[in-house]
């Protein structure tokens, strides 16, 4: 996820669109920021939390990523209806043009 926020979006920019996901995704943590508070201490709690809240993002993200799988086979399949269409109407229209539907 490069430089951004660890768990700031959970998915980076796609084609210039964001994929909002539910908390604790949302979650800004920013390690430079935790290491500031020196009342805060990282304990086995605090790893299992980060942990839970990790996981349930991930399971997010890989659901929004088999529905984007899904989405792109339905429209690579649609566009495979339209282009069949789109030769059998220009068969269509030749035929038509050359007097061939008398």
């Amino acid at each position: 996820f490069g430089s951004r926020h660890f768990g700031s979006d959970c998915l980076e920019p796609r084609w210039g669109r964001f994929l909002s996901l539910p908390s604790p995704c949302t979650r800004q943590l920013v390690p430079a920021e935790m290491a500031g508070d020196s009342d805060k201490q990282v304990t086995p709690e605090v790893i299992a939390q980060h942990q839970k809240e990790l996981d349930s993002c991930l399971a997010d993200v890989e659901a929004a990523s088999k529905k984007a799988k899904e989405a792109a086979a339905q429209a690579l399949e649609t566009a495979e209806k339209c282009r069949h269409i789109e030769e059998e109407t220009k068969k269509m229209i030749e035929q038509f043009n050359t007097g061939g539907n008398k």
